[in-house]
């Protein structure tokens, strides 16, 4: 039987999620690229094949992975695919976030929640990886108590597929402090209601990181090719 065809038999679910969590992290980590294959992957999680199977397909549908017959091939990074992924954060994440203020600004916990995460990536000796996670925890816990959770559920995927980037863009101190400073600024906002202008800042900020990622991307790339 062809080792990527359907079965009618599922996975528990709980192994499934935690194949997809290690896989998706190893692949925006870097530790997992090229091509893979599925019973090398199920060996080394001490697993049969069919969770990992079914955890590739999450991650195909969230963009990391793709299929080619008997193939299963980690999504190489392109500065096309960056600008895609950018678009999508642009036009919905900013809007998002303008529905949310509202109560996040009166919602005490979650405020000290966001000060707490922010404080942690002002520490000196926080690694990129650990500033990278804290990036993302700052960033979506704004969203956590949103009633658009169909909106809130695509930018979240849109997070996921965009995370490899992001360890391009975190690999460089100067551009921390930047986000740090926009970071900072954007909490104020949100601390004073100010939904169209906490929209507004998101907008620039992510058009920042963008322009950060495609111009480390392009220098890769020129390099690769010298």
């Amino acid at each position: 039987m062809d080792e990527l065809s359907d079965q009618t038999i599922l996975a528990p679910p709980s192994m499934v999620d935690l194949v997809h969590s290690r896989l998706r992290q190893q692949i925006s980590t870097g530790t997992l690229k090229g091509q893979l294959k599925i019973a090398d992957l199920a060996s080394g999680f001490q697993v049969s094949s069919l969770p990992v199977r079914e955890a590739l397909r999450r991650l195909e549908a969230e963009g990391l992975v793709r299929f080619n017959k008997r193939r299963v091939t980690v999504t190489e990074l392109s500065v096309e695919g960056l600008r895609e992924l950018f678009a999508i954060r642009l036009a919905l994440e900013p809007m998002l976030l303008e529905g949310c203020v509202a109560d996040l600004s009166k919602d005490k916990p979650a405020l000290d929640a966001l000060r707490k995460v922010m404080q942690a990536m002002d520490e000196e000796d926080i690694s990129f990886s650990g500033w990278m996670e804290a990036n993302r925890i700052f960033h979506q816990s704004m969203y956590a108590n949103t009633t658009q959770q169909h909106l809130r559920s695509i930018v979240l995927t849109s997070w996921t597929a965009v995370e490899p980037y992001l360890r391009i863009y975190v690999n460089e101190a100067t551009v921390l402090g930047d986000a740090q400073d926009e970071h900072r600024q954007l909490l104020r906002l949100i601390e004073s209601g100010d939904g169209p202008g906490a929209a507004k800042l998101l907008a620039l900020h992510l058009t920042n990181t963008l322009l950060a990622t495609e111009k480390h991307l392009l220098t890769d790339a020129k390099a690769s090719k010298a």
